[in-house]
């Protein structure tokens, strides 16, 4: 069984992306999940003209209905950061194609694992 280790240049990548956009990806996509299967929802996109007040519109609530109401600030780091773990997926999948792992090996790798050979 070969082991998978990538080269250090990509394990720092991953530290560095991983614990600074995954959890932004994945909250996304938790929230999107949680959005479509049991919330109305409704998004609006303003620009802030006064930081003290924020006006919303023509909403599709009913009076006295309750909302959360959730603001997120919309910035280049996001865009920055996505594109870095992009690279770092397409590295990821370059490590290997000149000599790829068959399935069996994935399989026994995975056992390993869960067996506590392999940390």
């Amino acid at each position: 069984m070969r082991a998978i280790t990538p080269p250090l240049k990509l394990e720092t990548s991953i530290n560095r992306v991983v614990s600074d956009s995954i959890s932004i990806c994945l909250n996304d996509i938790i929230m999107a999940k949680i959005i479509k299967n049991f919330m109305n929802a409704y998004k609006r996109y303003l620009t802030i003209e006064d930081p003290n007040h924020i006006v919303l519109s023509g909403l599709p609530f009913k009076p006295g209905q309750r909302v959360e109401v959730i603001i997120i600030a919309e910035g280049k780091e996001r865009e920055v950061l996505v594109s870095s773990l992009q690279q770092l997926f397409k590295e990821t999948q370059a490590l290997h194609q000149d000599n790829p792992l068959t399935n069996d090996e994935i399989v026994a790798e995975i056992e390993a694992y869960r067996c506590g050979e392999l940390k």
